[in-house]
């Protein structure tokens, strides 16, 4: 059933804690677009850089993902390294599912873990670990690691960095979408 408001996981890296809020406008706002700038507009700085540890990376989907085949995008919001404005990227693949099956329509990620960590959540949890090991390692061998510490449902999708973005390389950050679930933090 679509509800009347939006479920977003608000999460701090720097103290890897997360509070789910209903945020109103889904008779406003359309899809994970909509949502998305929605969710900027709220948490964004846009008098500070991007690469503020304050400024948000969100994640939103669309009303339809889970209820109809192929509404499967995630929408990526954040301030562009390219040109320090917002911007969004779009993306198929699990993770639109993995966020309604944790029952959110929205991840809003902020703060700097740290050390180099990763963020793992479902519909009722939410860790932030520290994984320094794996910093500089490239995305598949991270990604065999992480699914040995994160072993469960299928129901789930893994963004990760690679090398270019420990480097904090800021094409690699904004094309590779620099968090996720689960992120690991730019130092």
């Amino acid at each position: 059933m679509i509800r009347e408001y939006f479920r977003t996981l608000i999460v701090d890296l720097a103290t890897g804690r997360g509070k789910v809020v209903n945020v109103d406008g889904r008779n406003t706002v359309v899809g994970g677009s909509g949502l998305a700038a929605t969710l900027f507009n709220a948490y964004g700085h846009v008098e500070r850089p991007w690469d503020d540890p304050q400024q948000p990376l969100i994640l939103a989907v669309g009303p339809l993902t889970g209820y109809f085949p192929l509404m499967s995008k995630t929408v990526c919001a954040f301030k562009s390294p390219y040109h320090d404005q917002y911007a969004e990227s779009h993306a198929g693949g699990r993770s639109a599912l993995a966020l309604r099956f944790a029952d959110l329509d929205a991840l809003v990620i902020t703060g700097r873990a740290a050390k180099p960590s990763c963020l793992s959540l479902g519909s009722r949890h939410l860790e932030v670990r520290e994984v320094p090991y794996l910093w500089g390692m490239d995305v598949a061998a991270t990604g065999k690691y992480l699914r040995r510490m994160f072993a469960g449902s299928g129901h789930r999708s893994i963004l990760r960095i690679g090398p270019a973005g420990s480097m904090s390389i800021p094409t690699a950050i904004s094309d590779v979408w620099a968090a996720a679930v689960p992120w690991e933090s730019r130092t």
